[in-house]
């Protein structure tokens, strides 16, 4: 289902405007999404969202949902209206500055208006610092100096170190050495400290690059070369498509944000079909629009929480987010696709130049990294590891099945059905000791994922229950509208034992007590399961 909604949305990509009118992933987003996706236009100015890379890409409808969910619901904090984002000195990004400076002195007394007007400012930020600064840099082609750099990467990628080595101290390492400097400079590092630590410097930073670890220095370097072509696009065009779907499958498994963004645009899909859908989407070009959605719903998440409302935090946040994204991306792509990564970087022209601008930033980085532990200049720059794929949850057997129906059950005879549907595609939901007891003492451990530290895994459970649920509710709905019909007095408890006895499964706990409620919470559930099935026919 994802991947066909997706391929949907990439034979529309030819034209913007088309693609806002007759746009149809067919996401299966909350009703609210769908209003608000059929009337945004009506109510505010989307063209002004155009620095954002997900208008305009498969990822728009959900995208603009949640940004319309995030002005309906509770807003950021006042200062957000405050805040005075700096632009950067080029008269294109001056105009949309002060074009929206003109519409937020327009909009006092519209908290929803502010939070638009700024969310839009911030895609064009995101747009010049992060894609049209790096497209603008030049990178000079020199005929010799770049076939030695080839030749040095060459020897690298087969594991002679010092074979290049003068090349790399002539060429390379007098910029490591100046972004040193300068960083030490910086925060008044005293002259001592900073001559010992540029006598290590040349002596250990070849060495701490090809150092014997999971992800060694050299493929970061690599990595940073590369993005010399555009921080996202390029790495990812630099993967073969397993290493495509490792990095789907990493993003929509693993417990993060990004898991979470995966869940709120996709609520309705197993994991399975989420890491299919995100596949398809990355395949197909659009890792700048995941990324700048991913900017997105971390910015209002914060913003909701009273967090991130002034300038230096949203820059803070993006340079997190964006950077995290880009050191996975890095990893990924020298890891698992090192052979058509480094095609892809002996093939680049102004190697040398290139290469030398990476150094000068990993340098840079590494530098700030041993300031904050005081300069042990001991194991090198840090690099982000692989990524590490959770399994996926083995499907439930007919047994196992049989418990989820039962312990769907008793969660409608509590009067927990609404959390169920909250629960079962990854929405919060507010404390509520009875669901807790549900989940941690009804579900049997052979539907949990195992242990995992001190907390109980239910991703099998919740995997199933995203297929089966309205079939399952079809199910129960006879013995649900048979409790709530009985008549509450002293016999109550046999009774409703009568009725659940002969479809009950043991390895589920039968309920003891509660009764009265009950029969309520049935009399309650029938008339909305009774609508469920005639929605499904």
């Amino acid at each position: 289902m994802g991947g066909e909604g997706v391929q949907a949305g990439l034979k529309g990509s030819q034209n913007r405007a088309s693609r806002r009118e007759g746009h149809d992933l067919r996401l299966p987003l909350q009703e609210i999404r769908r209003r608000a996706t059929r009337d945004r236009e009506r109510r505010h100015d989307w063209s002004a969202l155009e620095g954002w890379a997900w208008l305009g890409s498969p990822l728009e409808p959900a995208t603009c949902g949640l940004l319309e969910e995030a002005m309906s619901g509770p807003l950021p904090p006042a200062n957000l209206a405050d805040i005075d984002l700096p632009y950067p000195s080029d008269s294109a990004t001056e105009k949309s500055w002060r074009a929206w400076q003109h519409r937020r002195s327009r909009r006092v007394g519209e908290p929803s208006a502010w939070l638009f007007e700024t969310v839009a400012w911030v895609g064009r930020w995101v747009d010049v610092t992060q894609r049209v600064a790096w497209e603008r840099v030049e990178f000079p082609a020199d005929t010799r100096q770049d076939d030695k750099t080839r030749a040095l990467w060459v020897r690298w990628s087969q594991g002679d170190v010092w074979g290049p080595a003068r090349h790399w101290h002539a060429r390379f390492h007098p910029g490591a050495e100046r972004a040193f400097r300068s960083v030490m400079t910086g925060a008044r590092v005293p002259s001592d400290v900073r001559a010992r630590v540029l006598d290590e410097l040349r002596e250990g930073f070849l060495v701490a690059l090809h150092a014997d670890r999971e992800s060694p220095g050299w493929w970061d370097l690599a990595g940073r070369t590369l993005e010399t072509q555009g921080p996202v696009e390029a790495l990812v065009a630099s993967m073969d498509e397993v290493g495509i779907s490792l990095l789907a499958s990493c993003i929509a498994s693993r417990r993060s944000p990004r898991r979470q963004l995966v869940e709120s645009l996709w609520p309705h899909q197993s994991r399975q079909q989420r890491v299919h859908t995100l596949h398809e989407l990355l395949m197909a070009g659009h890792a700048e629009a995941w990324c700048d959605a991913e900017v997105l719903f971390r910015l209002l998440a914060h913003w909701r929480e009273g967090r991130h409302a002034d300038p230096q935090s949203i820059g803070n946040l993006l340079v997190q987010v964006r950077g995290r994204m880009r050191s996975n991306l890095r990893a990924v792509a020298l890891r698992e696709c090192t052979d058509t990564a480094m095609e892809r970087l002996l093939a680049l022209d102004g190697l040398a130049a290139r290469t030398e601008s990476a150094v000068a930033r990993l340098a840079e980085r590494w530098a700030w990294e041993e300031l904050s532990r005081r300069f042990p200049m001991g194991e090198g720059p840090s690099v982000v590891a692989g990524c590490e794929v959770p399994g996926v949850p083995e499907p439930l057997d007919a047994d196992q099945a049989g418990m989820a129906w039962t312990w769907v059950l008793l969660v409608v005879l509590r009067g927990r059905l609404e959390v169920l549907d909250r629960w079962v595609v990854g929405a919060p939901n507010e404390q509520d000791s009875t669901w807790d007891r549900l989940l941690a003492q009804s579900v049997p451990d052979s539907l949990t994922d195992g242990a995992q530290g001190r907390v109980r895994g239910y991703e099998r459970l919740r995997d199933h229950l995203r297929g089966t649920l309205d079939e399952v509710l079809i199910g129960v709905e006879p013995v649900v509208a048979a409790v709530g019909g009985l008549s509450v007095n002293r016999g109550l408890k046999l009774a409703v034992h009568g009725e659940l006895t002969p479809v009950w499964h043991h390895r589920i706990p039968l309920p003891m007590s509660g009764f009265p409620r009950m029969v309520e919470a049935c009399r309650e559930a029938g008339p909305r399961l009774a609508a469920r099935r005639m929605e499904g026919r």
